[in-house]
C-alpha cells in the first residue's frame, strides 16, 4: 500500500489586490446634478410663494384690519393728547380768571361750574377754593368732601380733605368727627403713616383736653411722640408743642 505523500503547506505570498479606481463624473453627470438641485429649488420656493399666498387669501382681512386699527388707534391718540393739551391750556386761564375775581359772590358762585369741568390739581384747587368761601359748615364739608373721594387725587391730599372735613364736623357733629379723627390717625405696620397722622392726634388730643379727659389727652400726645421724626412725620415744632402740652397733662 502507497504512503500517502507528505504535503507542504504553500507559503507562497498571495499577490496583492489591485486597487479600483474611482472614476471622476463627466461633466454631463455633473450637469444633471446641477439642473436636478436647480429643480428643486425653483420647486420649494414656488410651494413656500403658494403658501404665502394662500395664507395672504385667508387672513388678508384680519391682517388689513390690525393695520387699519393701529392707524387708527395713534390717530385717536394724538388727538386725544392735543384735544387734552388745549384743555389744560383753557382750564390755566379760566383759572388765571378766576383767581382775579373781587366778588366773592361772583366767585362763589364760578367755582362749583370751575369744579366741574376741570381735573387734576385744578379741580382740587378749585374744590379748596370752593371750601374756603363756604358761607355755611354744610358746604365746606361737602367741598371737602368731594376733594377726599376724588380718587384721581394721591393719597396725601385726600387725607388733608378728611382732615379739614373732620375739623368742621368737630363744631357741628363732634362724635363723627372724633371717630374720622381716629381713622385718619391709624398707621399701619411696615408702612410709612401720611403727613396728617400728626395732626390727627394733635387734634384729638386737643379734643380730649377741651371735654376735661386729661389722661385720653396725654395718650394721645404720647402717640404723637412715639411717630417717626425721620421722613419729616414728626416735625421739630409739632414736637415742641407735644412735649409742651405732655408737660401741662402731668
Amino acid at each position: 500500500m502507497n504512503k500517502p505523500r507528505h504535503t507542504r503547506p504553500n507559503t507562497k505570498p498571495k499577490a496583492a489586490a489591485k486597487p479600483v479606481a474611482v472614476v471622476a463624473p463627466t461633466a454631463a453627470v455633473q450637469a444633471t446634478q446641477d439642473q436636478t438641485a436647480a429643480f428643486l429649488r425653483e420647486v420649494d420656493e414656488a410651494m413656500r410663494v403658494e403658501k404665502i399666498q394662500n395664507l395672504w387669501q385667508q387672513w388678508r382681512w384680519v391682517l388689513l384690519g390690525g393695520v387699519v386699527a393701529v392707524i387708527t388707534g395713534l390717530a385717536v391718540y394724538q388727538g386725544y393728547s392735543a384735544w387734552l393739551a388745549h384743555t389744560d391750556r383753557t382750564t390755566a386761564a379760566q383759572w388765571d380768571d378766576l383767581s382775579r375775581l373781587q366778588d366773592e359772590a361772583e366767585l362763589a358762585k364760578a367755582l362749583p361750574e370751575f369744579a366741574a369741568n376741570s381735573r387734576y390739581g385744578y379741580h382740587a384747587l378749585a374744590l379748596l377754593a370752593q371750601a374756603a368761601a363756604a358761607n355755611t359748615p354744610a358746604a365746606k364739608l361737602a367741598a371737602y368732601r368731594a376733594l377726599a373721594d376724588d380718587a384721581a387725587q394721591p393719597a396725601w391730599l385726600q387725607a388733608i380733605a378728611n382732615l379739614n372735613a373732620a375739623v368742621v364736623l368737630l363744631e357741628t357733629n363732634p362724635a363723627e368727627g372724633q371717630a374720622q379723627l381716629e381713622l385718619l390717625a391709624k398707621t399701619d405696620i411696615g408702612t410709612a403713616p401720611l403727613p396728617t397722622v400728626p395732626l390727627a392726634l394733635e387734634l384729638l388730643a386737643l379734643h380730649a383736653m377741651h371735654k376735661g379727659d386729661t389722661a385720653t389727652a396725654r395718650a394721645y400726645t404720647q402717640r404723637l411722640l412715639d411717630l417717626p421724626q425721620q421722613g419729616g412725620i414728626l416735625t421739630p415744632t409739632l414736637r415742641t408743642r407735644a412735649l409742651q402740652r405732655l408737660g401741662g397733662l402731668q
